[in-house]
């Protein structure tokens, strides 16, 4: 992950760069909008991006903000941010459509704006970092389908309800399962990628369906 950070902070510079003037320092203020904090990858992903940032420290200044995965609470940082007069935003949108506004306007403002493992249904963004969350929800589709010999009834765990990555992951595997006739999704339910919840959830979805057979589960982006 650690050349991930160091390609998400040069794309951010790069970009914040372009938005500057030529007689303007070389350091630039980055706004990091951490969108949640529930699991290992989220905890790691935060952790790297701050040690790298640290590393960039003669090049980068980093004002934090934490949206705890509520999209609400998301936009509100946003909008601190571009108050703030920051450079560039990094964010991970909680939502691929109530985020257009609040970056639409941080675009406005001369902000550059780097999506970070999600999207938004638009083009009001100037970088996106991500991976192909269709092709992975695809893969692990087909692994439990070839582990289920083609048959069976199943219950799906996704990630943060409406996020671009959990309902990608899930669209790839219901494309998968909607191709197996002996595959039967029996339930499908949000966890938001958060342990306890995911533990629950299962928890719950077993005793309502003890016939399942299996369970897909979305990773954390």
């Amino acid at each position: 992950m650690h050349k991930r950070m160091m390609g998400i902070l040069s794309a951010a510079v790069m970009i914040a760069g372009m938005a500057t003037s030529a007689l303007a320092a070389d350091k630039y203020t980055i706004g990091y909008d951490n969108y949640f904090m529930g699991n290992s990858w989220s905890v790691q992903l935060a952790a790297e991006f701050k040690a790298e940032a640290e590393r960039m420290a003669d090049r980068v200044d980093v004002v934090y903000v934490e949206s705890e995965g509520k999209t609400e609470k998301q936009i509100s940082n946003i909008e601190d941010l571009i108050t703030k007069g920051v450079d560039a935003i990094i964010t991970t949108p909680n939502s691929p459509t109530a985020m257009i506004p609040v970056l639409k306007k941080a675009r406005a403002a001369g902000i550059k704006v780097v999506l970070l493992a999600s999207t938004i249904k638009s083009q009001d963004y100037d970088a996106l970092l991500t991976v192909d969350d269709v092709a992975i929800g695809t893969a692990g589709a087909t692994w439990l389908v070839d582990q289920l010999g083609g048959k069976g009834k199943i219950i799906a765990l996704n990630g943060i309800a409406g996020i671009s990555v959990s309902d990608d992951r899930f669209n790839g595997a219901k494309a998968v399962f909607d191709a197996n006739p002996g595959i039967q999704i029996l339930s499908a339910v949000d966890a938001s990628w958060d342990y306890a919840q995911g533990k629950l959830a299962v928890s719950n979805l077993l005793a309502a369906n003890p016939e399942s057979t299996g369970c897909g589960r979305r990773a954390a982006p």
